[in-house]
């Protein structure tokens, strides 16, 4: 079976190398990739487990990001030209055992070392075919592009469910909110919930906008309760609208956003919002 090693510095491009792991394996599943989720401690002697997972792999994703070449240590010696060094090792030792190598550099070939400014061991690094991630509305694309590469070395892909096509109805009837409009629904009509921000790992680097509230019940029968509750009333919701919603014990937390705009707040939001505000008062004078 192939494998992929993801290297990475944590202080480079740890986010990047996470949100990239976590698309990969959506792609080719957990078996065909490894990435270290504590790489990489300056200073630290490489794990002999860090050496087995890429003794076993085939190809060697290295993330250079615009920190990557200039990353130092506490004395202000350049990293990359420490023989401990965790990175230099792990391309060390592709170079040396004919292991594929693909540079991938963040955002823009710029982020390239040349040969000069590598140790004399790794110059071979810049004879390797590299690639670019770019940050913005082309990560999907150069994802996909990298996976392709993969596939030509032997990886094989996951039957993915398709995308939902999203609604033209709910595109006509429910554009996205400007800030206003949401600060003044949040204000007025849903004081209890927040404006959040956040990137799924296969939506990544793009930020959904939602609506987010917690609510709190005093045991985790309760909140199951409420959640089968109010579950069957997004589906009877015209049109339906479903939450992003997750239990944390006496926790339920539910996050609201419109997924045929494009991941923006609408007014559909806001209706589901003050639905499930109603349902939970009435759930509260429950026994």
């Amino acid at each position: 079976m192939a494998r992929a090693f993801i290297s990475y510095r944590r202080d480079d491009t740890a986010q990047i190398a996470q949100a990239l792991y976590l698309q990969l394996k959506e792609m080719f599943g957990p078996d065909q990739l490894f990435m270290d989720v504590n790489s990489i401690r300056a200073g630290e002697a490489w794990p002999a487990r860090i050496r087995r997972r890429l003794e076993t792999a085939s190809v060697l994703l290295v993330l250079i990001g615009p920190g990557w070449l200039k990353a130092t240590d506490k004395k202000g010696r350049r990293r990359i030209l420490d023989r401990s060094d965790w990175v230099r090792n792990e391309i060390l030792y592709a170079l040396r055992h004919r292991i594929k190598v693909i540079p991938i550099a963040i955002n823009h070939t710029k982020n390239l070392p040349s040969r000069a400014d590598l140790p004399r061991e790794l110059r071979a690094l810049r004879n390797k075919q590299a690639t670019v991630l770019r940050l913005a509305a082309e990560w999907g694309r150069d994802v996909r592009a990298l996976s392709d590469i993969l596939v030509d070395h032997g990886f094989t892909r996951n039957e993915l469910e398709d995308q939902p096509t999203p609604s033209k109805y709910i595109q006509r009837h429910f554009r996205p909110l400007t800030e206003r409009q949401v600060t003044a629904a949040l204000d007025e009509e849903i004081p209890e919930w927040e404006q959040w921000g956040e990137s799924l790992a296969l939506e990544f680097p793009r930020i959904r906008q939602e609506l987010r509230r917690t609510f709190d019940f005093e045991s985790f029968e309760r909140a199951m309760k409420f959640m089968r509750r109010i579950a069957p009333l997004f589906d009877k919701r015209k049109p339906p609208h479903h939450p992003r919603w997750g239990n944390d014990w006496k926790k339920v937390r539910i996050r609201l956003t419109t997924w045929d705009v494009g991941n923006k707040i609408t007014k559909l939001d806001i209706e589901t919002a003050k639905m499930v505000d109603a349902e939970y008062e009435k759930f509260k004078g429950r026994a």
